[in-house]
């Protein structure tokens, strides 16, 4: 229990430093979402900054700069909190699945009432201009029409979290988060013990 505890901090540090290398000068915005985690999207810090970290870098793998990346980042997660709310899943669970579909995967987010298919993101990139001399889409070009198409279809969702903050599932939700943060907190107090243990 304690090195899982130890581990929790340890996963925190690791995560700060993987934000500085995937949106380097727009690092900062994504550790200040961390800190308001808890109350903001129901997850620990070092969860929200994972999380985070893996849409962005997805998205910088596509060309996206890293301002923009870390806005739309921080807007996955909270969509990933709001999913889960609207849809009764875990927050992890509906974050994999945004995941999946941002990656071309539909299956996952269609089986929660979100689905799209590909000609409605052939569509999309059409109708923002993402084709290249030759109508062809690179694999940036589809990802950033999925970003849009998921957002358009899970409008419904959006905000949820905060709208049936006040339910039971919710507040369990909110509870976990901030269970979490404090192991994350006390790991930070036992390291320097635990490594002189070691």
């Amino acid at each position: 229990q304690i090195r899982a505890t130890v581990d929790a901090a340890s996963d925190l540090s690791e995560e700060v430093a993987r934000s500085t290398q995937v949106f380097d000068d727009a690092s900062g915005q994504i550790r200040g979402f961390g800190e308001s985690a808890t109350t903001s999207v129901a997850l620990a810090r070092r969860e929200a900054i994972r999380f985070a970290n893996d849409f962005g870098t997805m998205f910088r793998g596509a060309g996206i700069g890293a301002s923009e990346a870390a806005r739309l980042s921080e807007q996955f997660v909270r969509l990933g909190s709001d999913i889960a709310s609207f849809s009764n899943l875990d927050i992890q669970d509906a974050l994999t699945k945004l995941s999946a579909g941002l990656a071309g995967e539909i299956e996952p987010l269609r089986r929660v009432g979100f689905g799209f298919n590909d000609l409605e993101v052939q569509a999309r990139a059409t109708q923002l201009g993402l084709r290249d001399a030759n109508g062809e889409l690179s694999e940036g070009a589809k990802l950033q029409a999925r970003i849009s198409v998921i957002l358009d279809k899970t409008k419904l969702a959006q905000g949820d979290l905060a709208r049936t903050s006040e339910g039971l599932a919710n507040q369990q939700r909110f509870l976990r988060g901030e269970a979490e943060q404090l192991r994350e907190e006390l790991g930070r107090e036992l390291e320097p013990v635990f490594l002189d243990l070691v």
